[in-house]
């Protein structure tokens, strides 16, 4: 086992693609899980016959033992790209997943101007969106505001609506996390930023969709997917 185990993360059984105006554009019984350079992609057994996924592995119906030794190799990168999991409770595969590791619970804002400018920060060498750890007690549309307002520098928020979770590894010397960070679409008034340097944010930008399109390839993949699953980019 990684770490000590954290708590359960609900799985999320419908995963909607939303795009600005918070219309449903697409709905689908999947979740990725980023873990080194492995994408998991968790799929209920109905939802593969039609969608015919192709990847460089394929794992029908994994039992418990068989599912930790794949998060294993994905976590000492012994393995690398997609790893399709099919299974008729994918609901338990995402409990043996998840079990491996402990939990952070984050959230965090995809923001825009009404103008269709959306605010991207630059973090460690990394494009990204702004987003933290949920303080203890604390509301999830509550973090997502205050982390937003700290790590940009911008006031005067208000969420529009939720957009898909992502999921994503990352280690300390001796603790695997397993980060679930909550997204919501939020609008602002475009106005002057102040990346918070301390953690580690050397920019925060207004983006038009193109500019956005430039960058994406340097961006974390899991904040990609918000932007695609924002209709903010093409996937």
């Amino acid at each position: 086992m990684f770490g000590s185990h954290g708590a359960k993360i609900p799985f999320p059984t419908i995963l909607y693609q939303l795009n600005q105006n918070s219309d449903i554009r697409k709905f689908m019984m999947t979740i990725k899980i980023y873990i080194s350079r492995t994408v998991f992609h968790l799929m209920d057994a109905t939802v593969a016959e039609s969608a015919s996924p192709e990847g460089e592995y394929l794992v029908l119906n994994p039992d418990n033992s068989e599912m930790q030794q794949w998060v294993k190799r994905a976590s000492k990168e012994e393995i690398s790209g997609n790893v399709f999991i099919i299974s008729e409770d994918a609901t338990q595969i995402f409990e043996i997943i998840s079990s491996q590791f402990t939990l952070i619970t984050a959230a965090g804002g995809l923001v825009h101007d009404g103008n269709q400018n959306y605010l991207m920060i630059f973090r460690n060498g990394h494009w990204d969106l702004p987003k933290g750890k949920v303080e203890t007690d604390e509301l999830l549309r509550a973090a997502a505001t205050r982390e937003v307002e700290e790590e940009c520098g911008i006031a005067g928020l208000t969420i529009i609506s939720e957009l898909a979770p992502t999921y994503h590894e990352y280690k300390t010397a001796d603790t695997h996390f397993l980060k679930h960070t909550h997204w919501y679409l939020m609008q602002a008034a475009s106005q002057p930023t102040t990346p918070q340097a301390e953690e580690g944010i050397a920019r925060a930008v207004w983006m038009t969709p193109a500019e956005i399109e430039k960058i994406i390839e340097d961006a974390y993949p899991s904040v990609a997917d918000v932007l695609v699953s924002a209709g903010v980019v093409e996937g």
